[in-house]
């Protein structure tokens, strides 16, 4: 019942909901990844620590390759690396910098690539409507006192 309410009042027809950020990237990297697999990134995202500082992608067998920014061009010459997904962050909460999701998507979606984006601006920015496959929502339940206490909920909307 939750989820199918947070879809209505998102427009979207698939959520699920973790108890974490890290479930939630856990769940839409492992299943579109398998051992020996890859994604691309960027070196500049908020969200880095996850790949990098617990290394939690390396030691299921999924690797990471860092773009240096967010220049389309960048992520392009990493194609021929096959990677299953390209990951990006809509806003980063250090830069307040947005990726050129339509420029990004395209290069991801002629070669077949899915683009998975983390999205903690949801006010500003909707990263579907700009091509985003996978959609990482992140709600805080006490920043909209849907609960009353600190229990984040996020939501990943697959398209």
């Amino acid at each position: 019942l939750f989820e199918q309410g947070m879809a209505v009042l998102e427009g979207e027809t698939n959520v699920i909901s973790t108890s974490s950020g890290w479930t939630i990237q856990f769940i839409a990297i492992s299943t579109i990844c398998s051992v020996s697999d890859n994604i691309i990134s960027t070196n500049i995202m908020c969200g880095l620590f996850f790949f990098k500082r617990i290394g939690y992608t390396s030691k299921i067998g999924i690797n990471v390759k860092f773009v240096q920014g967010d220049d389309p061009e960048e992520f392009a010459k990493l194609i021929n690396d096959k990677p299953k997904a390209i990951y990006l962050e809509s806003m980063r909460n250090s830069t307040f910098n947005i990726p050129d999701f339509e420029a990004i998507c395209k290069i991801a979606h002629d070669a077949g690539i899915p683009v998975i984006a983390e999205n903690t601006c949801e006010y500003f920015i909707k990263p579907i409507e700009h091509g985003a496959d996978i959609m990482l929502e992140l709600h805080s339940l006490m920043l909209y006192n849907l609960q009353g206490k600190f229990n984040p909920i996020f939501f990943f909307y697959p398209h």
